[in-house]
């Protein structure tokens, strides 16, 4: 049996870490368990999968041994890095003294730069977020350039110079997370049997490590063969799956479904609301400006999401940040479903120009407009199936 441990454990996410862990207890009924720590100790159930709740206490070990103990576990599965008792080498050598398999899974997001700019400078050495003032200083750039009239400009210089220390904190969050993580393997990697990654560039990364190189394993997603994409009528139904944020490439969809403005592309989106400048009345207002309909559809449950997908003809992905394996995208493939996504790491992983997709750049609006007038057109097709060795 396997007890899978993470950080938290939430019913409502579209994509991430806990829909991840999920999918492979539904995959697996041999590790149907979840351990997360917390404020006191809880047993609950979702979707058939069984999940404990622990507190980080002096009881901790011994109530996590009962755990084991009751349910025959024989691996534990990591899926989180953080401070605690769960993760500190005391715990893991306690482990090993039970015979216990360890696994890790790497899920740490942003290891490249999010943005596009190295690529349009070809600045060769910035691929690899290092400097957190030099990275903000591009970001900001690319995304946060004043609108305002330049007499009102010194006004919001405040608020400007906020956002850009705001930036740049979030970029040193990410250096440090990747830093102090490959840091602790550095050290503690020798009490893991198994070290798995779920990208094929952050593999490379990890297999420069000469003690951890024999531990290593790469999971790919599966790629789903399926019948050639036929657009029907000439009209194209997008699905949008995510956090509604300006990192997720809302403005971008915004801007093109404007300067598109053709009533036969419609784009539904699907997530949680995170920033306030987004609303369901602005999308609404979005929409009756432009003949491409922007559509605010609210969140989806995770079992909902695979039924959900059928129903559209593309995954629009404009994502601007870099992540390990964004799970919308295996989610997709596994329906049949191609991806039209942002062409930075990550995304540029795993999809493929006219096999299982195609990859533009979002912040060129004109190139997105052009692509999908081709698109409906019938000038851009698809092969006639995805396959993970094509």
């Amino acid at each position: 049996m396997i007890l899978h441990c993470l950080n938290n454990f939430l019913p409502n996410h579209v994509a991430g870490i806990e829909v991840y862990v999920l999918n492979l207890c539904k995959l697996d009924v041999a590790s149907n368990y979840v351990l997360i720590t917390g404020k006191e100790n809880l047993r609950y159930e979702i979707e058939g999968v069984k999940v404990f709740v622990i507190v980080e206490d002096n009881e901790f070990l011994k109530n996590v041994s009962k755990i084991i103990s009751s349910i025959n576990i024989d691996t534990i599965h990591y899926h989180l890095f953080e401070k605690g008792k769960l993760f500190e080498e005391l715990t893991l050598i306690e482990f090993k003294k039970k015979n216990l398999k360890l696994v890790f899974t790497f899920h740490l997001v942003q290891y490249y730069c999010s943005t596009l700019r190295f690529k349009q400078n070809n600045l060769k050495n910035c691929t690899v977020v290092a400097n957190a003032d030099s990275c903000a200083k591009c970001y900001f750039e690319t995304f946060y350039k004043p609108k305002y009239p330049k007499f009102l400009r010194n006004y919001f210089i405040l608020n400007q110079f906020q956002l850009f220390v705001k930036v740049k904190n979030h970029f040193e969050s990410s250096i440090q997370e990747v830093k102090s993580t490959l840091h602790s393997f550095e050290i503690i990697g020798n009490l893991f049997d198994e070290l798995i990654t779920i990208n094929p560039a952050f593999y490379e990364k990890l297999n420069t490590h000469s003690h951890l190189k024999n531990k290593l394993k790469l999971i790919s997603p599966d790629f789903a063969e399926i019948k050639k994409k036929e657009i029907q009528l000439n009209t194209i139904k997008l699905i949008f799956l995510g956090r509604i944020e300006t990192s997720k490439g809302i403005d971008n969809l915004i801007d093109f479904a404007k300067k598109m403005n053709n009533e036969n592309i419609e784009i539904d989106l699907y997530g949680q609301i995170y920033d306030q400048k987004y609303s369901i009345e602005n999308f609404n207002s979005y929409s009756k400006s432009s003949k491409t309909k922007l559509n605010y559809k609210g969140t989806l449950a995770p079992f909902e999401v695979i039924e959900v997908m059928r129903n559209y003809d593309y995954l629009i992905h404009p994502s601007q940040i870099a992540e390990m394996t964004p799970l919308v995208i295996k989610e997709s493939f596994s329906v049949g479903l191609p991806v039209i996504g942002n062409d930075i790491f990550g995304i540029n992983t795993y999809v493929i120009n006219g096999i299982n997709g195609w990859l533009l750049d979002f912040n060129n609006i004109k190139e997105s407009v052009d692509f999908f007038n081709d698109l409906l057109s019938g000038k851009k097709k698809l092969g006639t199936h995805y396959a993970a060795d094509e």
